[in-house]
């Protein structure tokens, strides 16, 4: 993120620095900028007519802490082959990916990197900035300042008689707007042209009916991210503000956008992060739009974003779609972000420059027979941490007990909350029961991420005898703890 003041003309060296290349870097992303531009495969299906029902958006758990502040991380869901993805895991980290993240259930549940990166490492995003534009376009879109339908909002196409005065924001996010463009050679020269990358693509004349055929531009996107700053009047640091502000903030991440030398976010190719933070973006559209419980970006735009186009069955709003409901965000050299409701599945992976990354969607099928999430555990250890003597807490009648007890392979609430306890009593020589069990009203004291729980009992002073405490949790499985209260001398 771009730190202190200034716009313009008096922007600092480092503001540009994601989107200067070297000429020898700009050969490789036109060699490479296939692997941006092919259809995925997935893609084909799924298309306009389909009869296939779209898969709708999981809801976060309420067990579940939302990642904001980091992931919540829990074991593979039972189902899952850990071998088998185990194995996977290290076949995509030998060849070009250097990280995998998934999350599943709304928590991280596998990760791995290669040996020079790790958790913290910031990746160039690529063409997975794309994705993130449109984001924001959308936040616009929600907030009524923008329209899908209605030409779109660039002053150097306002001449009615200009026939580029006929594209949308819709044909612009479908990457359908008709303006010449050849990848391969056009976005070398907008990424090295300086100034206003944007004013490259705008001046590009029109060379089909807007809305017809698809032509994969990062000019386009290019031009989104121009729509955003004029609409909301930034550039440079203001518009570094305004994204950390809208987005980055919100979700928790700590991204690094690049900006061209007038100050506008290079939204086609430069929003970068970490796996994990990609990872958020991916939620939040898993999610229908919902973060924090509450509708961060609207689920009409979500849902539009994995709708294929007139102009390509296989491509939304600046989002890969990958059948079955599925959508991802696709970057240079295989960065992916890959979305996958039906499964309640988020996969995030980066790759070094130069590779060819891929393979998350094989990776994706060995969660087909997962276990559905859920806030019922049925895997971990009750252990008692009480005061204990001859296999029992003696305390005196009227005395608070104190209850402290671990969950094994925590590291969340699961545990805590679902907590009923009762006390029945019993002989204390034989265990028999000698009357019906009755409710204690406790209130639990949580620390999930040191993995124990409390609660404390307040015994009336003619409670004497023997008690078989039952603390029923998440498990359904009883956890019985007798008490000996002695009376007061």
């Amino acid at each position: 993120m771009v730190e202190g003041g200034g716009s313009g003309e008096t922007l600092r060296e480092e503001v540009t620095v994601s989107v200067r290349f070297s000429i020898a870097r700009l050969l490789v992303l036109a060699v490479a900028l296939v692997a941006a531009v092919t259809v995925p495969a997935a893609a084909q299906s799924n298309g306009p007519g389909s009869e296939e029902s779209p898969v709708g958006f999981p809801q976060q758990l309420s067990c579940v802490e939302w990642p904001t502040a980091g992931w919540a991380e829990a074991p593979l869901p039972g189902g899952v082959d850990a071998a088998a993805l185990a194995a996977r895991a290290d076949e995509l980290l030998a060849g070009d990916n250097q990280s995998l993240v998934i999350i599943q259930g709304g928590e991280l549940v596998f990760e791995q990197y290669d040996a020079d990166v790790d958790s913290s490492t910031i990746f160039n995003s690529y063409s997975v900035s794309k994705s993130f534009t449109s984001t924001m376009i959308g936040k616009l879109w929600d907030d009524g300042r923008l329209r899908l339908d209605e030409r779109a909002p660039v002053p150097e196409w306002d001449d009615p008689s200009d026939p580029r005065s006929e594209i949308t924001l819709r044909h612009l996010l479908n990457m359908a707007s008709g303006l010449q463009w050849d990848e391969f050679v056009d976005a070398i020269a907008m990424i090295g042209g300086g100034g206003n990358s944007a004013s490259f693509p705008i001046a590009r004349p029109l060379v089909a009916e807007p809305g017809t055929t698809f032509e994969y531009s990062t000019g386009t996107t290019q031009i989104l991210a121009r729509i955003i700053a004029d609409e909301v009047g930034v550039a440079g640091d203001a518009y570094a503000d305004y994204l950390d502000a809208e987005l980055f903030g919100p979700l928790g991440m700590a991204a690094e956008p690049g900006f061209d030398p007038a100050g506008i976010w290079a939204g086609g190719y430069a929003t970068n992060m970490s796996t994990r933070d990609f990872a958020k973006l991916g939620l939040l559209y898993l999610r229908g739009g919902v973060w924090e419980g509450e509708q961060f970006l609207s689920r009409d735009w979500v849902e539009m974003a994995r709708t294929p186009s007139a102009a390509n069955p296989g491509y939304g709003l600046q989002f890969w779609l990958a059948g079955e409901g599925r959508f991802q965000m696709l970057g240079l050299f295989g960065q992916v972000v890959y979305v996958a409701p039906d499964l309640d599945l988020v996969i995030a992976s980066n790759t070094r420059d130069g590779g060819s990354g891929g393979g998350v969607g094989q990776i994706a099928e060995l969660f087909g027979a997962a276990e559905a999430p859920s806030c019922v555990d049925e895997v971990y250890r009750f252990s008692y941490q009480g005061r204990m003597a001859d296999g029992a807490d003696r305390r005196y009648a009227g005395a608070n007990v104190p209850f402290r007890y671990r969950v094994a392979g925590q590291t969340n609430r699961r545990a805590g909350f679902a907590a009923e306890v009762t006390a029945r009593p019993v002989d204390c020589s034989t265990g028999a029961s000698l009357g019906p069990a009755e409710a204690v009203d406790v209130a639990i004291r949580a620390m999930p991420r040191r993995q124990r729980f409390g609660f404390r009992w307040a015994t009336d002073p003619s409670m004497v005898g023997c008690y078989d405490v039952n603390v029923q949790l998440a498990d359904g499985v009883p956890h019985v703890t007798r008490v000996t209260l002695r009376p007061r001398r």
